[in-house]
């Protein structure tokens, strides 16, 4: 599906697309569009590819997922006349994901493609649009991009909370057991963290480069380009409290490294104990058997 987005002074406006001369003929009479695409079908990753230009190829291996250059990490190239930025923002369910959401940034026109993984952040900034728009205040495509790029870093910093909360189970369980199992967690989160630790440096020098008007058809001013310092502000607090959570990740192997020494150290004693035992026997039974 295929739907656009715009504001027209207070009114808001939303239409799903099925054709570029319907595209065409609602582009003539606004001043910017988003249009957002999800799961789309064969005619419409058609319309899709004529839009960007003919990128048939493209849009076939974002559709497949297998769009390797901005496929797993934040970064954007110009193409034609649009800029293509992959943000990529990560949930911890069951085990460590990243999903990408692809945006095209045009002249007067943005573009968003991601997964059902994307659908609540798409609706939040949506909501957004709706009440700014109902409340007068200035709607374009850099209010968009710049929305779309906070709420990728809010979606990065709940995975944090996520990463604390199972640093502290981990904790808990070392004390009550140890040995491979432990370790194997204890190397598994550092592992996730150093992952999530690379995403977010390169997010937070995308921002930067948005902020200092790098990217093209992206050069912000005003409200939007506050909402980017803040953006990138946040995710330099993630970065430093990804560094703590490794900090405590070192502490709890330095606590296991300890138990295993005071594990082998009790064996070493047990068996020195159980060494004197057997050599008092032995002695004792040389002494009886002399006597006889």
């Amino acid at each position: 599906m295929i739907w656009m987005y715009t504001a027209n002074g207070r009114e808001f406006q939303a239409s799903d697309l099925t054709s570029l001369t319907e595209l065409y003929e609602f582009k003539g009479k606004v001043d910017w569009i988003w249009i957002d695409i999800f799961s789309p079908d064969n005619k419409e990753s058609e319309l899709i590819a004529d839009l960007l230009g003919n990128e048939k190829a493209l849009v076939g291996d974002i559709k497949e997922g297998v769009y390797n250059i901005l496929y797993t990490y934040t970064r954007y190239e110009k193409r034609h006349d649009y800029t293509l930025l992959s943000l990529p923002f990560v949930d911890l369910e069951k085990e460590l994901r990243i999903h990408p959401l692809f945006i095209f940034v045009k002249e007067k026109m943005i573009i968003t493609w991601g997964c059902e993984h994307c659908l609540n952040l798409i609706k939040t900034v949506v909501k957004m649009l709706k009440y700014h728009a109902s409340e007068g205040m200035k709607t374009d495509k850099h209010f968009i991009f710049s929305r779309l790029l906070c709420e990728v870093a809010v979606l990065n910093s709940k995975a944090l909370m996520s990463v604390r909360e199972r640093i502290d189970k981990v904790a808990g369980e070392t004390h009550e057991k140890s040995g491979k199992k432990a370790l194997h967690a204890v190397f598994e989160m550092k592992k996730q963290i150093s992952f999530l630790h690379r995403v977010l440096y390169l997010e937070k020098r995308l921002l930067s480069d948005v902020k200092e008007g790098i990217v093209p058809n992206a050069r912000l001013d005003g409200e939007a380009k506050l909402v980017i310092e803040d953006a990138t502000n946040d995710i330099g607090q993630d970065l430093e409290f990804i560094d703590s959570y490794d900090r405590s990740l070192d502490g709890i192997l330095s606590l296991l490294n300890l138990g295993s020494i005071h594990r082998v150290e009790t064996s070493i004693n047990f068996l020195t104990i159980v060494l004197v035992i057997l050599t008092l026997i032995l002695v004792i039974l040389e002494i009886v058997s002399r006597l006889h």
